[in-house]
């Protein structure tokens, strides 16, 4: 899990000290049954389709139906991240994969894709209902589109 707070080291005595704590709420998205997600293989089959590498795209898509067991919507992962709420979505970073940012009420918004997980960061002070509605959405949509069981549990 990432640290998300500010630390100072004493090279003199070797101890770290907390300079910056922040208490941001957080979460994780998991499958329930504790494997890896899809998502890697989701993106770059729509990468594929996008830039027209069909060949690529219906061996991508053959492999996903064969694990999933169906056939996945590959566009629907660009919704993943998108709440059914006012919002704008910011730019990737170029040094990063997998991070993705909305700004909802003014608050940065964090989602970072991993192998086995979602993280969820809300970098600020979001209504609590709000912040639910949020990660329900998510979860809700990625169990949709990998078609299993999807868990979260707040972290922070």
């Amino acid at each position: 899990m990432e640290n998300i707070d500010d630390w100072s080291l004493d090279l003199a005595s070797g101890t770290w000290s907390r300079i910056v704590h922040r208490a941001w709420p957080r979460w994780v998205i998991f499958r329930s049954d504790k494997r890896a997600n899809r998502l890697w293989e989701i993106r770059q089959a729509l990468w594929d389709l996008t830039v027209g590498w069909e060949d690529s795209y219906k061996k991508a898509v053959g492999r996903l139906e064969e694990a999933l067991g169906f056939l996945p919507d590959v566009r629907a992962v660009e919704q993943l991240f998108r709440p059914d709420v006012a919002h704008d979505v910011l730019p990737g970073l170029k040094e990063e994969y997998g991070v993705y940012r909305i700004r909802l009420e003014g608050v940065t918004i964090r989602f970072v894709e991993e192998h086995h997980c979602i993280w969820l960061t809300i970098e600020g002070c979001l209504p609590q209902a709000l912040a639910e509605r949020l990660v329900e959405g998510v979860r809700r949509k990625v169990a949709a589109l990998e078609g299993t069981e999807y868990g979260a549990e707040k972290i922070a």
